[in-house]
């Protein structure tokens, strides 16, 4: 099967999504959007996952420059590595959120924290199921 540029793209985006987790609690500190939480949780929820789906979207990125993501056991698994840390960015700021809305955390670095998880999730889901379509 051929490379399918939408899939080239769509890797290279959630890559990109990745590396953007990593720097954001880092970032947020420098423009004000800091949360008062130790380094080892800004690490486990935003290093950790970030770096996991920048590797993975570079993997899928240069597979499907090569073939078609559909019917590859390893770029189903990169996929799906994705998606679990989207999960888990988005599950670990669920608690941010709230305190947001208990006025204990400012919103803008609510915001600012949590805006990486929902575009990994739905990229993830999106490869996820290219990776499980039917081969044509």
């Amino acid at each position: 099967m051929a490379s399918r540029p939408a899939e080239v793209r769509c890797s290279f985006v959630l890559a990109a999504i990745g590396a953007w987790t990593v720097v954001v609690p880092y970032l947020g500190r420098a423009v004000g959007l800091g949360v008062n939480v130790p380094a080892r949780v800004e690490f486990v929820d935003h290093v950790v996952p970030g770096g996991l789906v920048a590797l993975a979207g570079l993997y899928l990125a240069g597979l499907a420059r090569r073939r078609a993501l559909a019917g590859t056991g390893s770029a189903l698994l990169a996929s799906g590595v994705c998606f679990l840390a989207g999960v888990w960015v988005l599950a670990t700021h669920v608690p941010l959120v709230g305190d947001a809305a208990n006025a204990t955390q400012p919103w803008g670095a609510a915001i600012w924290h949590s805006t990486a998880a929902l575009p990994i999730v739905g990229l993830s889901v999106w490869c996820v199921l290219r990776c499980t379509a039917a081969r044509a």
